[in-house]
């Protein structure tokens, strides 16, 4: 069953527009990582989460393969695809951000990041399907709250 996430697309760094937070990522991918891909993504949350400057996190959402992991681009020397090209318009945009969209933008992939482990560490937990559906629904609630306060603070932004 596909989830109604946050009502917004981004198009470019002046427009937001109604769709789905499927622009940030890809859901069919973020939910079918295999044990080692769990472990990546615990790695790009600690990323992330630390108290690093924020040009570092900045440089693995633009520069680095967190975006890209999350469309299940593996492999930064990968060519081609439609995942490298989905990837690539999240980097745009998040480059067009300023700094501020940008920090924010860094504790959105945050949140996704975190409720992905915490999918899978629920789902380890589970034994029946109505479980997994509900820790489903529960990580996708989360980057849902996640997407609405970093365009929140986008447009914000934009009308100061």
């Amino acid at each position: 069953m596909q989830m109604n996430h946050s009502p917004y697309h981004v198009r470019d760094e002046n427009h937001l527009h109604a769709v789905g937070s499927d622009f940030f990522f890809d859901e069919k991918t973020v939910l079918s990582l295999d044990t080692q891909s769990v472990e990546q993504a615990k790695g790009h949350l600690v990323l992330l989460g630390s108290s690093v400057e924020n040009f570092l996190k900045l440089a693995t959402l633009i520069d680095g393969s967190s975006v890209d992991f999350l469309f299940g681009v593996r492999y930064t020397n990968q060519q081609g695809g439609m995942a490298r090209s989905r990837a690539n318009e999240v980097k745009k945009f998040i480059r067009s951000l300023d700094s501020l969209g940008q920090e924010a933008a860094a504790e959105f992939y945050f949140s996704v990041y975190n409720a992905v482990v915490e999918y899978y560490e629920a789902q380890r937990q589970c034994c029946a399907v109505l479980c997994r559906e509900r820790s489903r629904r529960a990580a996708f609630d989360k980057i849902d709250r996640a997407l609405d306060a970093f365009l929140r603070k986008i447009k914000n932004q934009r009308k100061q």
